[in-house]
């Protein structure tokens, strides 16, 4: 259910076809189920299941599905809009998701009272960022 209720918080208007679907449902599952694994060989095996899940269900290979980033799985989250008109979107341009949240950070270091941190925002790093947003913007969301 939880894959489900993190579903239904993207727009309709967003999910524009069956590949973005498809791609939001993954993306759903690897946050519900792999991010709770703590070996890489147990990432990889869940990857693996959801590549022959996607055969059987939807006739869609991984790749064909994600052929940027080397078969790397997309991003959704509530960032980069308006904070009073928050949608769940998929992320498009990985470039300018990076370039918002180091706009977001230098504000954060500009801000008086707090010190300066000077980060590095690579994948792996905006990931976490994208995960932490689903968490806080789910009902009763936990990082458990």
């Amino acid at each position: 259910s939880k894959v489900f209720q993190g579903m239904m918080q993207a727009n309709r208007s967003e999910i524009d076809s069956a590949d973005s679907f498809i791609r939001l449902w993954v993306h759903e599952n690897l946050r519900v189920f792999s991010d709770r694994l703590v070996d890489d060989d147990d990432r990889e095996w869940f990857k693996d299941l959801l590549g022959k899940k996607l055969q059987s269900l939807f006739e869609c290979d991984w790749k064909a599905l994600f052929p940027e980033n080397g078969g790397k799985s997309t991003m959704f989250n509530h960032l980069m809009q308006d904070p009073d008109n928050s949608e769940y979107k998929e992320v498009l341009d990985e470039a300018k998701f990076k370039a918002w949240v180091e706009e977001k950070l230098e504000e954060f270091n500009y801000e008086p009272g707090f010190i300066a941190m000077n980060l590095v925002f690579f994948r792996d790093a905006l990931e976490h960022i994208s995960r932490i947003s689903r968490v806080l913007n789910m009902p009763r969301g936990n990082a458990l």
